[in-house]
């Protein structure tokens, strides 16, 4: 069982659900784009709410030395983005 999932069930579900799904790539604007609003008058007076779940494998660090004349903060692992989901 991975790490990643607290129960079995749960792990074979992700694994079915990404068996019977196909990737979804995001595909954003070109660098440099403006994006801009511009029909004030069609917009709502409601709150917006936005979840983001970012996901990320942790990887051991085994270099960090404690610099005895300073602070230090002791980093142990790295974490290298493998998904996100808004």
């Amino acid at each position: 069982m991975s790490k990643s999932f607290s129960k079995q069930e749960i792990l074979e579900k992700h694994e079915e659900n990404c068996q019977n799904h196909e990737v979804i790539y995001i595909v954003l604007p070109k660098k440099g784009t403006i994006l801009e609003f511009k029909y004030h008058k069609y917009s709502m007076r409601v709150p917006i709410v936005v979840y983001v779940d970012f996901e990320s494998f942790t990887k051991p660090i085994y270099s960090c030395q404690p610099d005895p004349d300073g602070s230090f903060t002791k980093a142990y692992q790295k974490h290298e983005p493998s998904g996100f989901c808004f």
